[in-house]
């Protein structure tokens, strides 16, 4: 019956450990004095529910009352404890009170040391550790029996060695396992009253989201948010339910598979949806003190709205998309029509301008000897416009020709093809003396062709309108501007008006007189053309008799 006794009020320690832990978190002094005084009341309660020996010993359970009262309530309880219980014990008297003193000293003694070096360990202690732990208690209060008057050791460990040993750190085990338990029972309530008021506190700033808590096992801990209020679902319909019961086998299949990877530890975002809404979902591990993920925390949004969004702008794009290759087929068949127009009426115009230009030549052969001065003259200006205008169809056709021609990327050396058209013109002209600086290893991404029909155009001009300087001079290089490179050709020739400036890269807008410098005005329209293919810009700096500056940039060809 004593021992019954003895195990009833160790339950009772059990439930003053949860009933403290539970209604008194904080740690004060005063806490602390108060559970010493409890904790030593139940010391009390076990001594007096102890059996005395014939040799006048009392046997109790107090050493596993106060080493596992000391290990888990803390040094002061147990200081407090065990002088309540050791003062109780010196006036009982008898032979063994010093030894009943020691074994209690000895048990809060162990405790204290125990509990302080594990101080350092993460974790609750296992059931290894709390049977070893009774064992060192008992095995000490075992040893602490040699204190006795001779013989009465030998007497006393006769009888009480054996259920000590054997009953004592199992007893220590089966207490400290069930404080163990609650330990980590009221830590899991703790965290989930935590993340409850974090939801609670999300929620609020989630207008129209849900803010949900479930457990391993996929069953809702906890549920809050605008949402499912909006639904007419509450916390209390929802907690202990499983996905399938709530969202439906189909739905649940999915999002109990990312859950799963949320189980492994992994961060999940998933769509979900539900009564005709669609939500965003976030769900992360929420960890116990061991790190082992216990809880899965789960935000959701409401998208509903921004999805109508998402599929009317697709709807749009694929309508505009559709409305483009529309128009670009249109286009390309506009050009085609376009340059067949351009080539049919290059083909109409030639047959007339021959017929003029060779009868003009046989009138001129035939009868020059019979036309005046005037008429002769009359026959050389018609014979010029004709082939001014063949001049002209043909920069038209290639200026034509420069808007769809296909292009073929590489890296061109503009260095070499400004040598080899500097070596054509001058080659033209042998008797004009003009110093052409080229800038070495001068490269660009672009059409090779199209880049040379670019440099061509702006030598010709260069060394056209150079013509009347004495000492001529051209050059060709590079400069930064807006950190990319500018290439440029200069000349110090006869320049131009700023004024002018916006006309001149304008199809047929001719600048000076035609009969100082010839041309059809379609060269530098043909570079502008050229440099907006490749994606880059052109521009010209000059004054009017102090040469002009042509610079272009180039990006990615088109």
């Amino acid at each position: 019956m004593t021992l019954v006794e003895n195990a009833a009020l160790l339950l009772v320690l059990a439930f003053v450990y949860d009933l403290i832990a539970r209604h008194m978190r904080r740690q004060s002094l005063l806490v602390k004095l108060l559970t010493g005084v409890v904790l030593g009341g139940i010391a009390l309660a076990v001594m007096l529910a102890s059996w005395r020996l014939p040799s006048g010993t009392i046997f109790d359970t107090r050493s596993v009352v106060l080493s596992v009262g000391t290990l888990f309530f803390g040094t002061i309880p147990g200081l407090i404890a065990g002088t309540i219980a050791a003062a109780y014990r010196i006036s009982q008297g008898g032979s063994g009170a010093f030894t009943g003193a020691s074994v209690i000293a000895m048990s809060v003694g162990v405790g204290i040391v125990w509990r302080h070096l594990r101080r350092t360990w993460q974790r609750d202690p296992g059931g290894l550790e709390l049977y070893l732990f009774g064992l060192t208690v008992n095995a000490l209060m075992l040893a602490l029996m040699f204190s006795l008057p001779w013989p009465a050791p030998l007497a006393v460990l006769k009888v009480i060695s054996l259920p000590v040993i054997v009953i004592y750190p199992l007893a220590t085990l089966l207490l400290g396992l069930l404080l163990v338990d609650q330990r980590r029972r009221r830590r899991s309530e703790e965290a989930l009253r935590e993340s409850e008021e974090r939801a609670r506190i999300i929620v609020a700033a989630l207008p129209g989201g849900i803010v949900q808590i479930v457990d391993r096992d996929l069953h809702y801990l906890y549920v809050d948010g605008e949402a499912w209020r909006d639904l007419g679902i509450s916390n209390e319909e929802l907690v202990g339910k499983s996905m399938g019961d709530v969202l439906g086998a189909e739905m649940a299949e999915r999002v109990e598979s990312q859950y799963r990877r949320v189980l492994e530890g992994e961060t999940a975002r998933f769509e979900v949806e539900y009564a005709g809404r669609t939500f965003l979902a976030t769900a992360a591990p929420l960890r116990d003190e061991d790190g082992e993920v216990d809880r899965i925390l789960t935000l959701s949004v409401n998208i509903s709205d921004r999805k109508q969004a998402e599929d009317e702008v697709r709807r749009l794009n694929a309508d505009l998309e559709s409305r483009v290759r529309r128009r670009t087929a249109e286009l390309e068949l506009a050009n085609r029509e376009a340059e067949a127009f351009a080539y049919s009426v290059a083909h109409d115009l030639r047959g007339p301008l021959r017929a003029v230009e060779g009868f003009s030549a046989m009138i001129a052969e035939e009868s020059g000897g019979d036309l005046n001065e005037e008429s002769r003259d009359y026959l050389r200006r018609v014979r010029a416009a004709v082939q001014r205008m063949g001049r002209l169809i043909d920069d038209l056709l290639r200026l034509s020709r420069l808007s769809h021609a296909e292009m073929e990327v590489t890296v061109v050396d503009l260095s070499e093809i400004a040598r080899e058209l500097a070596a054509d013109l001058a080659g033209r002209e042998p008797q004009r003396e003009v110093e052409i600086v080229i800038a070495p290893d001068l490269r660009a991404h672009g059409d090779a062709g199209l880049l040379r029909v670019l440099l061509g155009n702006l030598l010709d001009n260069a060394w056209k309108f150079t013509r009347e300087t004495p000492a001529a001079r051209i050059e060709v290089g590079v400069s930064a501007h807006d950190g990319r490179q500018a290439y440029f050709v200069r000349d110090n020739g006869a320049g131009f008006d700023q004024a002018d400036l916006g006309k001149l890269f304008q199809p047929f807008e001719r600048l000076h007189d035609e009969a100082r410098f010839e041309g059809t005005g379609i060269g530098l329209a043909s570079v502008a053309r050229i440099v907006a293919r490749h994606h880059g810009a052109v521009w010209a700096e000059g004054r009017e008799g102090g040469g002009a500056a042509f610079f272009f940039t180039l990006g990615e060809p088109r």
